[in-house]
């Protein structure tokens, strides 16, 4: 009688422990990728209403302005200082846990401009900057 395992049963643990392999590594890595990633497209739907809300509502002596708080990891689109909602959007908004964020603040006039300047948003394992430029269009 032969002792050890047969060519199958050798076969299967491998095909196991790599599938296993293949989902514990992607699901480390590309966690945190998505989170910022999600979170970059929350800031940039905040910058974009917030300069739209500008063009739309905006006189010559009031301006919309959009706020990156770090403390809490927040960003808020405000209207003469009061927070507001824009459709399913509600502000303040967290970001989720773990996501770090930059503090900015822009303030667009009637004509959708601000100042140029950038947002950084990061996790322990992945990062990324938003871009504002002195038009108001952001990336």
């Amino acid at each position: 009688m032969a002792k050890g395992f047969t060519l199958v049963e050798l076969v299967s643990i491998i095909v196991v422990l790599a599938i296993i392999a293949v989902t514990v590594i992607g699901s480390t890595n590309s966690g945190d990728a998505q989170r910022v990633q999600a979170s970059r497209d929350q800031v940039l739907l905040a910058l974009r209403s917030a300069r739209h809300l500008a063009m739309a509502k905006a006189s010559a002596g009031r301006s919309i302005e959009f706020v990156a708080l770090a403390s809490n990891d927040s960003i808020d689109v405000q209207d003469a200082g009061t927070s507001v909602s824009l459709g399913a959007a509600s502000y303040p908004f967290v970001l989720g846990q773990g996501i770090e964020i930059s503090d900015a603040s822009f303030r667009f006039d009637k004509m959708g401009r601000t100042t140029a300047g950038s947002i950084s948003i990061s996790s322990s394992d992945a990062s990324v900057t938003v871009s504002v430029s002195a038009n108001g269009a952001s990336q």
